[in-house]
C-alpha cells in the first residue's frame, strides 16, 4: 500500500478512535480542546489531501480508502484548517467532543460500499459510472472484484 497507509507513526494509535487518546484538564475532566475534527467516511472519495496536509491527524483508512482523524492534536489548527480546506467533498467537519464520541461509536459497525458500486447512476449510464470510478478511492479501486461480487450478492 502507499505511503499515506503506512507512514503514520509507530506510536500514533490508528486503531482506536480518536476520542479515546484525548487530552483532559486534571481538575475538570474536560477536554484541553474545544472542537475536534470528524471525517463522514460516507463523504469522502479518498483524494488524500488531508492525509497528505495534516500527516498528524489524518490517515487513509486502509479496508474502505477513506480519510480518518486518528489525533485530534497531531498537527497545528492552522494546518488542520488547511487540510479540511484542502478536501474536495466537504466531508470533514468540527465538532463537539460529544458528538465526536457519538459519530465514532457509531462508525465502527458501518460497512462502506464502494463509491463507484454505491453510484446513483443507472446501469445504462457508462459514462457516469466511469465518473464516479474516477472519483473512486485508489484502495477502492483496486479491491478484488470477485470480493465485490461475494459482498454484494451475499
Amino acid at each position: 500500500m502507499g505511503a499515506l497507509w503506512e507512514d503514520v507513526g509507530s506510536e500514533s494509535n490508528t486503531e482506536d478512535p480518536s476520542h479515546m487518546h484525548i487530552e483532559m484538564h486534571e481538575e475538570t475532566g474536560e477536554p484541553v480542546q474545544a472542537r475536534f475534527v470528524y471525517v463522514d467516511e460516507h463523504s469522502c472519495i479518498g483524494c488524500t489531501y488531508c492525509a497528505t496536509t495534516a500527516r498528524s491527524t489524518f490517515f487513509m483508512e486502509e479496508d474502505h480508502g477513506r480519510a480518518r482523524v486518528f489525533d485530534q492534536a497531531g498537527d497545528s489548527e492552522e494546518l488542520v484548517e488547511e487540510a479540511i480546506d484542502s478536501c474536495p467533498v466537504s466531508c470533514i467537519h468540527y465538532v463537539s467532543h460529544e458528538d465526536l464520541i457519538i459519530l465514532e461509536q457509531e462508525r465502527m459497525g458501518q460497512f462502506i460500499v464502494c463509491c463507484w458500486l454505491s453510484s446513483p447512476a443507472p446501469l445504462g449510464s457508462l459514462l457516469r459510472l466511469v465518473a464516479a470510478f474516477s472519483l473512486c478511492s485508489p484502495r477502492c479501486r483496486g479491491l478484488d472484484i470477485r470480493r465485490r461480487r461475494t459482498t454484494r450478492s451475499g
